[in-house]
């Protein structure tokens, strides 16, 4: 077995912005300011690949976040409005993200709403018929999506669940997929070179 290597890499010196986007085979957009867009000398990208760099990078997750969603097929019923408090209260939503996204070849939609409470970030999903009726709702701490077959998939509490339409349109059934909790990474000693700065 070979290990994978980096075809392209940009080092990042913090944990501000940053990652990258596919917007097709042949372009990344990179959400790095173009003062850090730079890519590392051993892993330049190949000359066929267009590099979009982004100017106005800031925050964590955002804006390459939602460009995800907007490009994976996920549509904004509701734009997200934030407001900023200060100490001690922070962010604060004042109307939430609201996104669906519609099974594919099929009859139902995830629902998708997105929240700020201070630092505390929040995705609840519910599936619905195509007209908007709840079927199911998720746990608060679960993830979802669908994937290419249109099989609801979701993660919560270290299992992975699938999901099925039990009576058409008007029920899901949840079925486990597989347990993850006995997996835990391996405990390792760094080697001392790797433990100086």
């Amino acid at each position: 077995m070979t290990p994978c290597e980096a075809l392209a890499l940009w080092p990042k010196g913090d944990a501000w912005h940053g990652g990258g986007l596919f917007r097709d085979a042949q372009t990344i957009f990179l959400n790095h300011r173009p003062d850090s867009a730079a890519p590392h000398p051993a892993h330049v990208p190949p000359k066929q690949v267009r590099v979009i760099d982004n100017p106005q990078a800031h925050g964590e997750n955002e804006p390459i976040y939602t460009m995800r969603l907007d490009r994976d097929g996920w549509r904004l019923d509701q734009q997200w409005q934030v407001s900023w408090n200060g100490h001690p209260i922070y962010f604060r939503t004042e109307q939430p993200d609201i996104r669906t996204r519609r099974q594919p070849r099929g009859r139902c939609q995830l629902r998708m709403v997105r929240s700020i409470t201070g630092f505390h970030y929040r995705e609840t999903f519910t599936v619905e018929t195509l007209s908007g009726t709840c079927i199911l709702e998720l746990p608060p701490d679960a993830w979802a999506n669908w994937d290419r077959r249109g099989r609801l998939v979701v993660l919560h509490e270290g299992k992975v669940l699938v999901g099925r339409e039990a009576v058409a349109g008007r029920s899901f059934e949840l079925r486990e997929l597989v347990d993850l909790n006995d997996r835990r990474p391996e405990a390792l000693i760094s080697p001392a070179w790797a433990r100086k700065w």
